[in-house]
């Protein structure tokens, strides 16, 4: 490997950790957290129409379970249980659900890093 580009990195990576030293930690990692939010939302798909859930045409009553002369109880067949068509229709909803939930979290991020950067403001002036 030529040794020039290995020396190059090394310089590189060097430079950049003596930047990330100099800022501020909760600048960074406000930052990563919201990469992090942004690549969670980017690698989030919504269903294809492909992959649509067909509700079934009849529902099955499941009967309770009955009980046995000997005291046993004797479970029933299993029925499969329909999505509800409401969830069927609105089912791309789900973006908005997400963002605003990254949206409060990052209120809560941020307002803690700031009373954080207050108190620590108040503490260094007394």
């Amino acid at each position: 490997m030529n040794q020039g580009f290995v020396d190059g990195i090394i310089r590189r990576i060097a430079i950049w950790r003596e930047w990330v030293k100099k800022q501020n930690p909760h600048l960074l990692g406000l930052v990563l957290v919201l990469a992090a939010f942004w690549a969670a939302m980017a690698f989030s798909e919504p269903i294809s129409p492909r992959q649509t859930a067909a509700p079934s045409p009849t529902v099955e009553i499941t009967p309770l379970p009955a009980q046995t002369p000997t005291g046993e109880i004797q479970a029933g067949r299993p029925s499969p249980t329909p999505i509800p068509a409401e969830l069927l229709a609105n089912r791309e909803q789900t973006f908005g659900i997400v963002f605003g939930a990254v949206v409060l979290v990052l209120i809560v991020v941020i307002g803690t890093l700031s009373g954080i950067a207050a108190q620590r403001q108040t503490s260094q002036s007394k």
